[in-house]
């Protein structure tokens, strides 16, 4: 006879941090992100975008207040009231909420993906990204390790 064994259980969704307050920690260099803007502007066309500036000191991160939306996303708020904000171009803070400043955590290993919950880029969902040592977004490339953040407790 052929042993009995119990049907697997799908995985269980992993569960958004409960903290009141999270700073968000970029893993793969060991940055915190910070309340400050920066803007880069393109020294070959000309083109200008908004980025957040990071910090190697976790008492220069910014603090957010997690807020979870009616609709399942989320959204990182500071204690101004402005949101973190994205729309596959520009990375900054607004003090509109909107369909902008929702995102949805995916679990990473160690930590979280963090995708813009309806900017995309040619169809392609944008994911918050580190690059240049500032806090941009893109679409998720091959190197998944870019795109991994932790969000930790503010206490």
């Amino acid at each position: 006879y052929a042993p009995i064994t119990e049907p697997e259980t799908p995985p269980a969704d992993p569960e958004i941090p409960t903290f009141d307050k999270i700073v968000i920690h970029y893993l793969n260099s060991d940055l915190y992100i910070t309340g400050t803007e920066y803007i880069y502007t393109n020294s070959n066309s000309g083109s200008s975008k908004f980025e957040v500036a990071l910090s190697l000191q976790r008492s220069d991160a910014q603090v957010f207040t997690l807020v979870t939306n009616s609709d399942g996303t989320i959204s990182f708020r500071k204690d101004d009231g402005s949101y973190l904000y994205c729309d596959a171009n520009n990375v900054g803070f607004t003090t509109l909420q909107s369909d902008y400043t929702k995102f949805v955590l995916e679990e990473a290993e160690g930590g979280w993906f963090i995708r813009c919950a309806v900017a995309n880029y040619n169809g392609r969902p944008q994911y918050l990204e580190v690059y240049m040592g500032y806090l941009t977004c893109y679409s998720m490339g091959s190197n998944e390790s870019l795109y991994i953040f932790l969000l930790e407790d503010a206490e």
